[in-house]
């Protein structure tokens, strides 16, 4: 079942992919649900996402790390939007991403990533991620995200 806050991310992501900049790589994604600063996603690892090794590259889990809890984030001003129609992303910068990788994901097994806004002030958000490879269930690797926020001026 789609939701309004649901279908406003989707398009966000889809926006974000049609780009043709480096969040291409991230077109596999399905984004399954969306809201209260939370998103869940599915990715099947595929051969353009693997290292040398046939496993899921480290980049590629930084960002999928990066951008999709961005989109978790973005959930919670979806929500306070009055016009979903003209939605447009609140301005953020990163300011810390770490990742703790745990085991390798192979070239055709499924990504399950599930993200949190763990709070949002008026100047700083904490996100934390965590990936499991949805055919056995095991952590692959756990992210924290910390974004500066940006505020609106009148003049925007």
């Amino acid at each position: 079942m789609s939701t309004p806050v649901l279908s406003v991310i989707r398009t966000l992501m889809k926006k974000r992919i049609e780009r043709d900049n480096f969040d291409k790589i991230l077109e596999k994604v399905v984004i399954t649900n969306a809201g209260q600063g939370k998103l869940t996603a599915e990715m099947i690892v595929g051969q353009e996402h693997s290292n040398r090794s046939q496993n899921i590259h480290g980049g590629l889990i930084a960002t999928l790390i990066d951008v999709l809890s961005t989109l978790a984030l973005a959930s919670t001003d979806v929500e306070s939007s009055p016009d979903l129609n003209n939605f447009t992303e609140s301005a953020s910068a990163s300011v810390q991403l770490n990742v703790t990788y745990i085991r390798p994901v192979s070239v055709g097994q499924t990504l399950l990533i599930e993200c949190n806004t763990l709070n949002r002030g008026r100047t700083m958000a904490y996100l934390s991620v965590d990936l499991f490879n949805k055919n056995d269930g095991k952590l692959i690797a756990r992210g924290s995200h910390t974004k500066i926020l940006f505020t609106k001026t009148h003049s925007e």
